[in-house]
């Protein structure tokens, strides 16, 4: 995946854990340009709004409707994807959606994971775990847990 990207920016609240997961992924990068920046606002604005991918690797935006960064760094064109997973966008999905950026929620990927690791498990299973009837079960799980008051 880094092999196509021109240019990889890892933002993190403690800038020194960002220079880490970069030092960790310089081996796969080839020709990738890697950076690595705290999270402060002069920092990341250039930074979100110039990426044609962004992705939140936080929990930010799971039991409320912050954003992990401004909004208004978000533009048309780009794809957003929030691994936070609930019953309803979050705000970092809507706002994104709203500026005309196509966003991806995190339900898929926790779907995608937990099916590849039954196939992993399961090697030699005559098919593969049922992705679509397990988004659907998990949809109804956040769903009947947001109707019992708790995370939405």
């Amino acid at each position: 995946v880094l092999g196509k990207a021109a240019k990889v920016t890892v933002i993190n609240r403690d800038e020194g854990r960002a220079v880490e997961l970069v030092e960790r992924i310089r081996s796969h990068a080839r020709v990738t340009e890697l950076e690595a920046l705290a999270a402060d606002a002069s920092a990341c604005t250039g930074a979100v709004s110039a990426a044609d991918l962004v992705v939140n690797a936080t929990p930010v935006g799971m039991a409320d409707s912050q954003t992990p960064f401004s909004v208004e760094w978000i533009r048309s064109g780009q794809i957003v994807c929030d691994m936070v997973y609930r019953s309803t966008p979050t705000a970092l999905v809507t706002a994104a959606e709203a500026a005309g950026a196509h966003a991806v929620g995190g339900l898929g990927m926790l779907v995608a994971q937990g099916a590849t690791a039954i196939d992993i498990w399961g090697e030699g299973m005559q098919n593969r775990a049922p992705r679509d009837v397990m988004r659907a079960a998990a949809e109804a799980a956040m769903a009947a847990n947001a109707e019992a008051g708790g995370q939405p």
